[in-house]
């Protein structure tokens, strides 16, 4: 019984420490890892030739994740990436239904710490990856 009850716990903990954090999808080419990334709100505001290398989208529950955190992880992930400027394209919240991860909690222990809300409140961020200089000449046969 000891057992089930920390094992309830910990699943608990685990699952509101992974509902706080910022989730990244990335879409497009990884290159060798960059030391800075210069910070864009519009594509025509960088005036160095440059190409696009990929689209970067983070995502966090709006009331748990800041802003400001959000693009401090993007702004890294940028930079492993091997991009020389991050490009804000989009932010935006929007109302999700919640994944019910407490439903055997909720009715084995009817204790509504347990019970997230019917819908949550998620920013998403969207930016562009961008590598300064021509894009490369496609491989050909």
């Amino acid at each position: 019984m000891k057992k089930g009850l920390i094992l309830r716990a910990a699943l608990g903990f685990a699952a509101l420490a992974a509902a706080s954090c910022t989730t990244l999808d990335y879409k497009g080419d990884v290159l060798a890892p960059s030391d800075k990334v210069d910070i864009f709100f519009a594509l025509e505001d960088i005036e160095k030739p440059h190409h696009v290398i990929g689209e970067l989208k983070a995502h966090a529950q709006a009331n748990k994740v800041d802003v400001e955190r959000m693009q401090r992880k993007m702004v890294r992930a940028a930079m492993d990436r091997g991009a020389d400027a991050l490009v804000y394209v989009s932010s935006e919240t929007s109302e999700v239904q919640n994944r019910d991860l407490y439903q055997e909690f909720r009715d084995s222990e009817k204790r509504p710490e347990f019970a997230p809300d019917e819908s949550d409140t998620v920013r998403i961020i969207k930016a562009l990856l961008v590598k300064y200089g021509e894009a490369p000449a496609p491989a050909g046969p």
